[in-house]
């Protein structure tokens, strides 16, 4: 084997990972972080193209800050070589395990398919589509951590059409949406969707559902969406996991009924069997190669949950024509065309808000369309078609997670004819109306939740900036840090929290590699629209 250089750079090189006809990867250490870091190398010239894609994939990945992408700590040309220095996973890749294992259990194939599942939420909310989801391209760490990898010819709606012309096909044909063999530079994130559902069906049953090299007989077959079942393949093959993957393979994106939300819920309902901990750590024993140990499972025993669910379907039995009469439910059979499911929430209320009169009022209103969802409506605009109809909220509240002042109202079900809606809500004296496009089940299958406007018009939006810096040399860590904050019990990078509002208690925790982790805890003025944070972090392993 040729010798490795000592450095590239300011990096040193430890090992010589991969090499192929496009370049090499290597294995380092960053010189100020002092940890390991992966350099790939594009050694291939002559065609600018690539030059351009390996540029623009360390572009994309050095904005990302999410916990299922590996990070970009650095991007540089030097002599006619282009380089990328990135987050090193000490473990292995999904198709590693794939071939030592042959197939893996439910609970862990769904761990690995939701972590990956959030990163593709993630990259969908930059306006990023990977196009290439595959085992190769998800590594799995020595903990049992997953994260994805390989952004090389993910398309940016914002750039991508210089380097992805019509009809142009890119991806890895036995993984690909059939709209891709088409045009790969039109596909939207339902065709990494798509993918994802075709490593689910590998990492149960240890076969592709679409074997063989790109050809034009690969093409019509999974165009024509046959694929033989998963539970014939391997009959232990979970039947919920085997539901998502029927949902989200059908060949037209149209009939992919199954949103990213809907995705995820469900891989959450699954595993929400077991004790997560015990999944990663399964995981992690995969692929350090050690025991297996049993997992466990938090409703108890097989038998139990059997008895308890006779129990659960007789109640439900004895109260369904009563509930369906009620909430208008049998709808959803006679005329899933007409109705639509929706449920209201409002959330940032003080606490005296539990001893106030709370009311919802929906009314039909095609007046109001174009308004926007939250947008305030004058008065009297819209006349409804129909009698006004009056919702009166049960006194259903929670304290919002990780913030004492606050609580959460929400709403029963309602089945309602499928439209524009006004909706008000009022809370003693004061109200805020918004326009509500409500879609029918066979537009939108599940129930559609709409969170309202704050009746406190004292409360608004709130902006954060982090200015986050070395406290023993001053240094900008902006490009590595990470601001999460703490949302519904688990911390949540800052760019896809959500919206934030003032006047409430916030837990922020600051992270950056080789430094040691700080958490703040601010409550912000309600009348404010901004919180700036200032952040000085200290060196793991320093002195304080």
């Amino acid at each position: 084997m040729a010798r490795i250089p000592d450095s590239i750079d300011k990096y040193k090189l430890e090992e010589l990972v991969a090499s192929g006809g496009m370049g090499r990867v290597y294995r380092g250490v960053h010189p100020t972080l002092d940890r390991q870091v992966i350099i790939k190398k594009l050694t291939l010239r002559g065609e600018a193209s690539y030059a351009e894609r390996f540029r623009r994939e360390a572009s994309i990945l050095m904005d990302f800050r999410s916990d299922y992408v590996v990070d970009v700590y650095d991007h540089f040309r030097k002599a006619s070589n282009h380089y990328i220095v990135m987050e090193y996973v000490d473990g292995c890749s999904v198709q590693d395990l794939l071939q030592r294992e042959r197939y893996l259990d439910g609970a862990t194939s769904a761990w690995i398919v939701l972590c990956t599942a959030r990163a593709l939420v993630y990259a969908h909310s930059k306006n990023v589509v990977h196009r290439d989801i595959k085992p190769a391209n998800v590594l799995v760490s020595k903990e049992g951590d997953v994260k994805l990898v390989d952004f090389g010819i993910a398309t940016s709606r914002e750039n991508d059409s210089d380097l992805t012309s019509e009809g142009m096909t890119l991806g890895t044909p036995s993984y690909m949406a059939p709209e891709q063999f088409a045009d790969s530079r039109t596909v939207d994130g339902r065709a990494d969707f798509y993918s994802l559902g075709v490593m689910l069906y590998e990492l149960l049953t240890g076969r592709k559902p679409f074997p063989g090299r790109f050809s034009p007989e690969l093409i019509r077959t999974i165009e024509s969406g046959r694929y033989k079942k998963p539970r014939k393949v391997n009959p232990s093959a979970p039947r919920e996991l085997v539901s998502i993957i029927r949902s989200v393979m059908r060949p037209n994106p149209k009939r992919r009924k199954i949103a990213p939300e809907q995705f995820i819920s469900r891989l959450e309902r699954y595993l929400s069997r077991f004790e997560i901990a015990g999944v990663k750590e399964r995981l992690a024993a995969i692929v350090g190669g050690t025991e297996l140990s049993p997992l466990v499972r938090v409703h108890g025993s097989r038998r139990a949950f059997r008895v308890a669910a006779i129990v659960l379907v007789t109640l439900f039995a004895a109260s369904l024509a009563g509930w369906s009469a009620i909430t208008g439910l049998h709808r959803r059979v006679i005329a899933p065309s007409d109705y639509g499911q929706i449920r209201f929430t409002i959330e940032g209320f003080p606490g005296e808000v539990e001893r106030t009169a709370v009311a919802i009022s929906v009314e039909p209103d095609v007046a109001a369309r174009g308004t926007g969802i939250g947008g305030a409506l004058p008065n009297g605009v819209g006349e409804s078609r129909r009698a006004r109809t009056v919702v009166r909220t049960a006194p259903v509240f929670a304290r919002a997670p990780g913030d004492p002042t606050s609580v959460i109202l929400t709403t029963l079900p309602l089945v309602l004819e499928a439209g524009d809606y006004r909706v008000t809500a009022e809370i003693g004296d004061r109200q805020v109306s918004s326009w509500v496009p409500l879609l029918s089940w066979s537009e939108r299958p599940g129930e559609q939740v709409v969170r309202l406007p704050l009746v406190d018009a004292a409360a608004r939006p709130l902006r954060v900036e982090a200015i986050i810096t070395d406290a023993a040399r001053g240094e900008d860590l902006s490009q590595i840090a990470r601001v999460e904050v703490l949302r519904d019990n688990r911390y949540l990078p800052l760019s896809v929290a959500g919206e934030l509002i003032s006047g409430r208690v916030h837990t922020f925790r600051i992270r950056a590699p080789g430094y040691e982790t700080e958490t703040l805890v601010v409550e912000s003025a309600r009348s404010t629209g901004s919180l700036a944070l200032q952040v000085s972090l200290r060196q793991a392993g320093g002195s304080r």
